[in-house]
């Protein structure tokens, strides 16, 4: 209803007007390098009209937004990491972790927004002049706080906007984790479970001792016959490759005054500029076409009833919920978010432009009577140069950086052509050759995720030849170093790989078995070490471990068994099944079960509480966090997660 109710805000010769000129726009926009795709990356509780119009609330998470919040992590990881932080950043897609960031941030903003909560400039002044980064002698440095954000390609006023945000959701995850609380009783519990000490004996029963003679021939004729697929190797190839990251070769200053004059005036129309608009909600007591009298005037009542209930003081959440006949927007107590004039049906606009926050009224329209409450304004803005500086600085040395990748992979790609090694070019740009093992067309070639047609583009190439790869976001220079084409292993290279499974398989089986039937002869624990002695087996001990750690001397790390032998009921007592650890069967008797002790309590008591309510105060925030999450209407591309940045 929300989505019909909004399309006919206009006629049909203005709503022709208003998608030409879109369109005309958006071909203007895609054609600019600053902005972002006109398909984003992922969307956060966006719904649109038709495809036409995207309804307020909904928040667009853009290419150019992934690769600055990629730039973020990358740079946390760097200055965290030292030496191995190259290294740790090839195996991660940063760009999907930008994206889960991103969400994550969006409706925590959301929460703390709906919920009222606000930093004021004195707050985020004192968050910002007590960080020892930004102190001189235990003093604020002004200097000091500009030299460090330089350093790290910053801008105050992206640094000061990002610590609100940062501040707003501490403020929202201390009101989530302060409800978080432990007993007494429950961390005494959890400390004797994770302290106990158990000590163990044991039959061992290793399957190198069960391995029989080699199959015969026909047995491992017969395994490859019947596992061929495990003996496939599909097309690989082997590959070098130096990765241009935009934002590593972005200039560390910032673009000139004139530069961000240039573009706050090119585009302060379209970027800069924002009309007046009005939060407002509302309850749609609906009309069917054509209604009569009757059923006119029982709409009408309906609707004076529930404003009544409304200046009343009656929630109004509520009664949207309950009575609104608007699918669309019932849900969100009827809420339509921000909205602008020529947003909204003109019958619609003429009522509720009028009213002031707080105020509810009736409107009629083509599609019943709606109660309408405007719940705040804003009035028409235009972004000063300084409100819009962030934007602007963010756009134009992402920019810079894309240029100065793309120009040095070209450069490096010529310097490749004439013998010039990749290690000698890496080492020139102050950046990392990757070489890779053989990999299959299919494969994600570690520290190359962002670019999903790597694999393809290599296949494409013969050995020797050095390419580079400007389609997707971050550039690259590609050499194929190597080439192994697919085939089906034959059986004379595979058969002792063959053997050696089957042998193993089947002293796995044996020593298994051997284990079970040497079990059903112990009817207690006194008789383990009579019926090991009768069949000249060795009883070995533990000696004590801790339960939590899961490593268990002489037998290795097994959680499930610490766990079994924590659960037995009496001790001494004997594990009713036998345990397979690394292809071994063991026969368990469990000797003790010690507790913790009052005096250890006491010395880790403190130590333990804190950690165990900083653990529990993790969780609550995680699962509020997802409940967040599977609240909103999310929506991800993965396609463009790889994909350019118009920026």
């Amino acid at each position: 209803m929300l989505d019909v109710f909004r399309r006919h805000a206009y006629s049909r010769g203005t709503r022709a007007i208003l998608i030409f000129l879109g369109a005309v726009l958006a071909l203007f926009i895609g054609g600019t390098s600053y902005f972002a795709n006109a398909r984003p990356v992922a969307t956060v509780n966006c719904r649109t009209l038709l495809h036409l119009y995207t309804l307020p609330g909904c928040t667009q998470i853009t290419s150019e937004d992934v690769d600055r919040e990629a730039g973020n992590i990358r740079r946390a990881v760097l200055n965290n990491r030292g030496a191995d932080a190259e290294q740790l950043l090839q195996g991660v897609n940063l760009r999907e972790m930008a994206v889960e960031s991103l969400i994550e941030q969006t409706v925590i903003a959301n929460e703390a927004h709906r919920l009222g909560l606000k930093v004021s400039d004195d707050d985020l002044a004192q968050a910002i002049e007590s960080q020892t980064a930004f102190q001189t002698d235990g003093h604020f440095d002004e200097a000091r706080y500009e030299a460090v954000l330089r350093d790290n390609m910053l801008q105050p006023s992206t640094f000061e906007s990002e610590t609100r945000a940062k501040i707003l959701a501490d403020t929202l995850r201390t009101m989530v984790t302060g409800a978080v609380a432990v007993s007494n009783n429950e961390l005494r519990t959890d400390f004797n479970q994770l302290g106990e000490k158990l000590s163990l004996a044991y039959i061992e029963f290793p399957f190198k001792n069960f391995i029989g003679a080699r199959p015969t021939d026909q047995e491992i004729a017969a395994y490859y016959r019947d596992h061929q697929d495990d003996f496939r190797v599909p097309d690989m190839v082997k590959a070098e490759f130096i990765r241009y990251d935009p934002a590593v070769l972005a200039p560390k200053q910032p673009p000139s005054e004139e530069d961000i004059t240039q573009f706050y005036e090119q585009n302060l129309k379209t970027m800069f500029t924002h009309p007046e608009q009005l939060h407002v909600r509302h309850i749609l007591i609906a009309l069917p076409p054509n209604p009569s009298p009757e059923q006119d005037a029982k709409a009408k009542q309906q609707a004076e009833n529930l404003l009544a209930k409304v200046k009343s003081g009656a929630s109004f959440s509520d009664l949207a919920k309950t009575y609104s006949d608007d699918p669309g927007a019932k849900t969100n107590g009827g809420d339509l978010g921000m909205v602008t004039r020529g947003e909204l049906v003109p019958a619609f606009e003429e009522v509720a432009f009028k009213l002031k926050p707080g105020q509810a009224a009736i409107a009629k329209t083509q599609f019943g009577y709606h109660v309408i409450q405007v719940v705040g304004f804003q009035g028409a803005k235009v972004d000063s140069i300084e409100e819009a500086r962030p934007r602007i600085i963010s756009a134009l040395q992402l920019k810079a950086g894309q240029d100065a990748a793309r120009a040095m992979v070209d450069e490096d790609t010529a310097a490749a052509d004439i013998g010039r090694s990749l290690d000698e070019i890496a080492k020139k740009r102050g950046l990392v050759k990757v070489a890779t093992p053989f990999f299959a067309a299919t494969d994600t070639v570690k520290g190359a995720e962002d670019n999903p047609n790597f694999a393809k583009d290599a296949f494409a190439m013969k050995t020797g030849d050095v390419r580079s790869l400007t389609d997707g976001q971050t550039p690259y220079l590609l050499k194929v170093v190597g080439r192994e084409p697919a085939h089906l292993r034959s059986l004379a290279e595979v058969s002792d790989q063959i053997a050696g499974i089957i042998e193993r398989t089947r002293a796995e089986a044996a020593a298994n078995k051997a284990a079970t039937a040497l079990l059903k002869q112990i009817n207690s624990p006194q008789s383990f070490d009579t019926v090991a002695q009768s069949h000249h087996l060795d009883v070995k001990t533990t000696g004590d471990f801790v339960r939590a750690e899961g490593e268990i001397p002489g037998i290795g790390s097994s959680p499930q068994l610490a766990q079994a032998a924590g659960a037995v009921t009496a001790v001494p007592g004997v594990l009713p099944q036998v345990v397979q650890n690394d292809g071994n069967s063991y026969i368990i008797k469990v000797l003790s079960r010690t507790p913790p002790s009052d005096s250890e309590w006491q010395a880790a008591q403190a130590q333990f509480t804190a950690r165990v309510l900083q653990s529990r105060q993790e969780q609550a925030w995680s699962q509020f966090v997802n409940q967040l999450k599977q609240r909103a209407l999310i929506t991800v591309n993965p396609d463009m997660i790889g994909a350019p940045s118009t920026a």
